[in-house]
């Protein structure tokens, strides 16, 4: 899948029955960035309850790329609400969003320990990085429609290029306000897994 706002990646993005929702990164793109829609469990000798009715996904896809003038109205009350959200909640490190940013970037931290993430990785083996994609891969899978992205190379700060970020929407129907419940549950349960582990260590770090 062709993401507008992060056209370097590739995205593989895969939606089963139950509305969850599996999305990886595939790198950057090797080839002329497209779309593809991929169908799976369907075929001609399917009942009548089973096919897949094409046109019908296709007008779907339409009215989710289409922007009315009063969603686009309502797209800077919805941008400034998500952006504060998640720059209130000490739990998640945010990037600069502009103006016109139909989108937010944001990573776990665990705001109980005074460690950098480098010293957390090497004496407390807790990955910054891989605990925000297991935050987008639950948060996804959840079922309630929920849709988040991870990418890496946002960050001007971050020299070498290795800080996993999720991005999130903040207009339209399903953006941080609509799967905050979701977000914040997700987010809660990871960290205090994080403090439990800190606190328990003997280290000494």
């Amino acid at each position: 899948m062709y993401i507008s706002e992060l056209p370097k990646y590739r995205f593989v993005v895969q939606l089963s029955g139950k509305r969850r929702l599996e999305v990886e990164n595939a790198g950057v793109w090797q080839s002329t960035p497209k779309t593809q829609f991929v169908v799976i469990g369907f075929s001609s000798r399917s009942s009548d309850g089973e096919q897949f009715d094409e046109a019908q996904a296709l007008e779907s896809l339409e009215t989710c790329l289409s922007r009315s003038t009063d969603q686009l109205e309502e797209n800077e009350s919805s941008r400034v609400a998500c952006t504060a959200k998640l720059q209130a909640d000490e739990r998640f490190e945010t990037l600069a969003v502009s103006a016109e940013a139909s989108t937010i970037a944001f990573r776990l931290t665990c705001p109980t320990s005074t460690l950098d993430e480098t010293m957390l990785r090497h004496h407390h083996h807790v990955d910054m990085n891989e605990l925000t994609k297991r935050l987008v891969r639950e948060v996804n899978a959840s079922g309630g429609g929920s849709l988040l992205l991870y990418v890496s190379n946002l960050s001007l700060d971050d020299t070498e290029g290795d800080q996993v970020y999720a991005v999130a929407s903040i207009v339209g129907p399903a953006s941080v306000l609509s799967m905050w419940s979701e977000l914040d549950s997700r987010a809660e349960t990871i960290i205090q897994e994080v403090k439990k582990k800190l606190a328990n260590c003997l280290c000494g770090f």
